[in-house]
């Protein structure tokens, strides 16, 4: 059963604050998903890789850490449902201290993933097409992959048809940090969005809680960019109409299409980083009282392809490369933010002082001091130019 992100970092955080001690949740696959530093989500961990596939608990005690890069002391121990490895717990602290907290945290969060399977279960067993797309997005084995095609074409969906996963995320318009949606107010967007003329008949979408819709949507279209226009057309007539007055708050997040029934649950981890990083620039836009470029609420993957290759990398690559610049950057006014928005403006100077709410001669003077300080040219080189880019996505990581 899969349980997004969101929720386990709600339970991370509690938690965290309950006891003081820094805790990360690792996937089977070595991919933190929840943690106490937020940098860290969607990097790999490789202790916790290692315990997932070892199906045992690993201590790391302090004179360890010189052997592992990016990793301290503490325990990394895997949980379970029903017998199932779901990932891995990790604790930072003197394992001989925290051996007994690690054992009650465990099973507060298997206790946790239990209540909320049944609770999901009982949920989406009120109909079989969404109970049938949340185990689209678990499969795991062969024979799951054959069960679930038979099941699928006995609800009337071609199910060798490739398909991406769209995440529609809304948010009270009152309260914007709340995740609470009515119930009428969801179906209602639900609604209007099966209304939609370029939403087919074989496309497996539902309501899968009180703030969020996923689409698995059918490819129509044999070559790529055909596609790629098509999926264009239904995100901006979704937007059309979504976009009234008496619609909350809103996300799109697209992930990629996959022929493989195994890989539509990598689709939906692509459309819910899209997700993050969709929301990611709106709180960032915010706090630096800039404006959000084109009221950003829609995200594909193929827009966030660098930002996902770095979100695989572990975090010690990133900060050796560019921990240095952004501490000089870092105390002189306006630069880091200077950088990140350049980046978003495509280098476009006019673009940047225009979302920044400056003038162009301020974003030119900065930067030019930026590429004095850094000692790059990112308008003649290529590389320096990526330099600018990784730079930026490590400074957007950090806030």
């Amino acid at each position: 059963m899969l349980i997004h992100g969101d929720m386990l970092q709600k339970l991370v955080d509690k938690i965290i604050e309950d006891i003081g001690y820094n805790i990360n949740i690792i996937d089977t696959n070595g991919i933190i998903i929840a943690s106490g530093h937020g940098k860290r989500i969607g990097t790999f961990h490789k202790i916790g890789k290692q315990a997932s596939d070892e199906e045992r608990r690993i201590d790391i005690f302090p004179n360890d850490e010189n052997h592992y890069e990016g990793v301290k002391a503490g325990i990394n121990q895997p949980f379970y449902h029903n017998a199932t490895r779901m990932g891995v717990i990790g604790i930072t602290g003197i394992p001989e201290e925290i051996s007994d907290l690690s054992n009650i945290v465990k099973s507060m969060i298997e206790l946790m993933y239990e209540q909320e399977v049944l609770k999901r279960k009982m949920y989406y067993r009120q109909s079989d097409k969404t109970y049938f797309l949340n185990e689209l997005l678990s499969l795991s084995d062969p024979s799951t992959i054959v069960t679930a095609k038979h099941w699928g074409e006995k609800l009337g969906y071609d199910m060798n048809t490739p398909r991406g996963v769209i995440i529609v995320e809304v948010q009270c318009m009152d309260v914007p940090k709340s995740s609470f949606v009515s119930q009428e107010k969801i179906q209602e967007i639900y609604q209007l969005i099966k209304a939609s003329a370029y939403h087919s008949k074989n496309d497996i979408s539902t309501v899968v809680s009180s703030n969020r819709i996923v689409i698995l949507k059918a490819a129509t279209e044999k070559d790529n960019h055909r596609e790629s226009s098509q999926l264009q057309r239904y995100v901006e007539e979704m937007q059309k109409r979504l976009s009234q007055e008496t619609m909350p708050q809103y996300y799109i997040a697209c992930g990629s299409y996959y022929e493989d029934l195994n890989h539509i649950k990598d689709s939906y981890y692509e459309a819910e980083f899209v997700l993050n990083q969709l929301k990611g620039k709106s709180q960032f836009a915010r706090k630096n009282q800039c404006e959000t470029r084109c009221k950003k609420q829609c995200g594909f993957i193929e827009e966030s392809l660098l930002a996902y290759s770095i979100s695989k990398m572990p975090q010690h690559v990133m900060e050796h490369f560019f921990e240095a610049d952004y501490t000089l950057l870092e105390p002189i006014h306006g630069m880091l933010e200077t950088i990140v928005v350049m980046y978003e403006s495509n280098m476009n100077v006019s673009q940047c002082a225009k979302t920044m709410f400056l003038h162009r001669n301020t974003i030119v003077s900065r930067f030019k001091r930026i590429k004095e300080l850094l000692d790059i040219d990112p308008s003649e080189h290529m590389r320096d130019r990526m330099r600018w880019y990784l730079f930026a996505e490590y400074i957007k990581g950090k806030k």
